[in-house]
């Protein structure tokens, strides 16, 4: 029997749902390519499966998937063996999932340029919204502060900021029209575009290595709001999970990652700052501590194995050391500028971010 003619008799046998008839049929067109006739041997099925191998391992699954299912019921209807049965289930490999820091999402929106590049990573970070289902998104599916789109499980609604819903209606231009990439009518083809678009504008941004695709966008808006909260049902809700296993994933991610980094040290002396705002600074070494008349700030001085030049940046001594508020506009404004230089630069991105938050709170203090 032909393969063509295993797939006709399969869709004459069986109500499917359109995007299930489109990738049954991208499947047995693939293994028609491979072989005309219809496999008769789990060997055949296992050359048909290493002859993909530019694809990923998850592809390669669900080709095995949707050619087995097919089997299955050819073998019950007319009586055609299964080759699927003899065959070997290919293995996808667990890879640790991949999140973009704050500092890399900031510049994938700066590299953003003309047209509906901006509102589509926009969408695709706070909605948390699969590309596969925001392909389709159409004018009236753009509601005042949510999306509704069609996923594998049924209508997913994803929230969504009502200043971008407002763009998308715009961008849309009417009930029918698709958001992205109006004019391209075929859904597959919609797609690569989109994720094209969404990939060259990560790889604009200078960010590199694997997994640079929408779906990562995706991982890193969930792991923000599970490093934010740690509450699971409220990042099921944003990612539209089904199944709170799915979720609890980014859970454990954020609460390894948190305690990582969590400092008992630098705390207290954030909270104990924050009580009082008459404390006198001063950098000491470990173990010691500043009194003043309201609390007592730990602080730790960085040591001789730091990265900064002793020749351009002299040490600083822990004697009697006092930091007073002398800086004048110009020192402000030069430490703005150094902040930009910084944070636009590859090296040193994290201690940028956390120079930046210095300086705001430095010009919130400024009396105007």
């Amino acid at each position: 029997m032909k393969t063509l003619e295993v797939l006709e008799r399969y869709l004459r046998g069986k109500r499917l749902r359109p995007e299930t008839i489109r990738q049954i049929r991208f499947v047995l067109g693939s293994m028609a390519r491979f072989s005309e006739e219809w496999p008769i041997s789990g060997v055949m099925i296992n050359e048909y499966l290493a002859s993909l191998g530019s694809y990923a391992d998850t592809t390669v699954r669900q080709h095995f998937k949707v050619g087995k299912m097919v089997a299955t019921y050819m073998r019950k209807a007319y009586k055609v063996e299964n080759p699927y049965l003899e065959a070997e289930t290919p293995k996808v490999a667990k890879k640790k999932r991949r999140y973009f820091s704050v500092a890399e999402m900031i510049q994938v929106l700066g590299a953003c340029r003309k047209g509906y590049e901006r509102e589509l990573i926009i969408t695709l970070i706070d909605s948390a919204c699969r590309i596969g289902e925001l392909v389709n998104l159409r004018g009236r599916d753009v509601k005042e502060n949510y999306i509704s789109v069609q996923g594998k499980t049924g209508e997913h609604r994803y929230r969504l900021d009502e200043r971008i819903c407002k763009v998308l209606r715009d961008l849309a231009g009417d009930d029918e029209s698709f958001v992205f990439e109006k004019d391209c009518l075929d859904m597959r083809h919609r797609l690569w575009r989109i994720s094209d678009k969404v990939r060259t504008v990560i790889e604009r941004a200078g960010i590199t290595g694997k997994k640079l695709g929408a779906h990562t966008l995706r991982h890193s808006s969930a792991s923000l709001v599970a490093k934010k909260t740690l509450l699971p049902f409220v990042v099921k809700e944003l990612l539209q999970h089904d199944d709170i296993d799915s979720t609890m994933v980014y859970i454990h991610d954020a609460e390894q990652g948190i305690a990582e980094r969590v400092s008992p040290l630098e705390l207290l002396g954030e909270e104990i700052k924050k009580a009082s705002n008459k404390v006198e600074v001063k950098q000491i070494g470990l173990g010691e501590v500043v009194e003043s008349s309201t609390a007592i700030v730990p602080f730790v001085l960085v040591g001789e194995s730091g990265s900064l030049d002793d020749e351009a940046f002299p040490g600083i001594e822990d004697e009697g050391l006092k930091v007073r508020p002398l800086l004048r506009t110009e020192d402000v404004r030069l430490l703005r500028r150094l902040m930009v230089v910084c944070f636009n630069t590859d090296v040193g991105r994290q201690d940028a971010l956390k120079g930046r938050q210095l300086l705001r709170r430095m010009l919130q203090k400024v009396k105007r």
